[in-house]
């Protein structure tokens, strides 16, 4: 078993780990940075090669810090498998309409 640490390793958002086992890239969450404008967009554009070559998605949970940067995943093609604890968070649309509703409120 191989694994690496994308986000969140010295950070507290963009979750994103790789683990490789038996042959298999499985990727543990894909979140977004939270942070300066400039730096999150940068950052939140760039996945390491990794992470578009996965097998899977395993999501922890629905928040943004660990479900936002699904789309790109899903814009480059990785077939992606959601496993969660409850099947509200399997699906992060909810969450994330939330979020922009509370960011045109303020």
């Amino acid at each position: 078993m191989h694994r690496e640490f994308y986000g969140a390793a010295d950070e507290v958002t963009e979750s994103l780990h790789r683990l490789h086992v038996g042959g298999l890239d499985i990727l543990l969450d894909c979140g977004l940075f939270q942070g300066r404008r400039e730096e999150s967009n940068r950052l939140n554009r760039e996945l390491p090669r990794w992470a578009s070559d996965a097998h899977c998605l395993v999501l922890s949970h629905a928040h943004i810090d660990h479900s936002g940067n699904i789309p790109s995943l899903v814009k480059r093609g990785v077939p992606a498998i959601y496993i969660a604890r409850r099947p509200p968070a399997l699906s992060g649309e909810p969450c994330h309409r939330r979020k922009a509703a509370t960011h045109r409120a303020q």
